[in-house]
């Protein structure tokens, strides 16, 4: 019990030394017309990772960006394949997809993709999205044989 106390009591103190230590030098941040050579040093002098975090920052910087992709593609045929795997294919392309159900009590079973808008090969923005018509096989009416 203790160390627990020793450790609440160094994190408070080292804390406060350094900021104090700070405002005592310089004041009010707002009224400070930029950095001194104090200043730096004490950023430098603070922490061992300040100085790998603005290599990074850097670094990002200049690192080479992921190619963007084109805001017109070419629309897949997902006719006539199951809810399922059209969904898998619209997720790989990153489009935004609208489902319109044609039967109005489904069974509980995969749906098939019988239309789609905007036409198969046909070339559409990629926010405009993919919408598909899916039939399903009605669920059996219970009076009926």
């Amino acid at each position: 019990m203790a160390s627990s106390a020793s450790c609440q009591e160094r994190r408070p103190a080292r804390y406060g030394s350094t900021t104090t230590r700070r405002r005592e030098r310089t004041g009010s941040f707002a009224t400070e017309a930029g950095w001194t050579p104090a200043d730096i040093d004490d950023a430098v002098i603070e922490g061992p990772g300040t100085l790998l975090e603005v290599l990074a920052e850097v670094t990002d910087l200049f690192a080479p960006k992921p190619p963007r992709q084109p805001g017109r593609i070419v629309m897949p045929d997902v006719r006539w394949l199951f809810y399922r795997v059209c969904r898998e294919v619209v997720a790989k392309l990153d489009l935004r997809l609208t489902v319109v159900r044609l039967t109005e009590r489904p069974m509980a079973v995969d749906g098939l993709v019988v239309d789609q808008s905007p036409r198969p090969l046909a070339k559409a923005r990629r926010a405009r999205g993919l919408t598909i018509y899916v039939w399903h096989p009605p669920t059996p009416v219970a009076g009926r044989r």
